[in-house]
């Protein structure tokens, strides 16, 4: 009971002191202040990632530019590439011939030729 009693003076003295309370007001332009701030820092946020759009945009298009120069030059490029391809391959076969019999392999063996004279 006497805690009840504590409680309600409490709440009493309460109620008291908010009888007395004034609406207080803001100082001239706070609203304006406010709102200048926010977007403020809106745009500051843009100016910060309006680079970061750029450089992605222009590594995208390196990318494609890129691609198109390598899936170009495989596409023109094939016939002139094996055709050098084909120049070597005959350099080496004339110079360095292939052994890929049996019988090439005894015709030009050092060890025939020895046997033979």
């Amino acid at each position: 009971m006497k805690d009840r009693n504590r409680i309600e003076e409490e709440v009493r003295k309460t109620l008291q002191s908010l009888e007395g309370i004034e609406r207080v007001s803001p100082k001239p332009f706070l609203h304006t202040r406010i709102v200048g701030k926010i977007q403020k820092s809106e745009n500051e946020l843009v100016k910060i990632s309006h680079p970061f759009y750029r450089l992605t945009y222009a590594l995208l298009a390196t990318l494609v530019v890129i691609n198109v120069v390598t899936i170009s030059m495989n596409l023109t490029g094939t016939s002139t590439v094996d055709a050098g391809l084909d120049a070597e391959v005959q350099y080496f076969q004339q110079y360095y011939p292939t052994l890929t019999t049996i019988e090439n392999f005894q015709m030009n063996s050092p060890h025939q030729n020895d046997e033979h004279e």
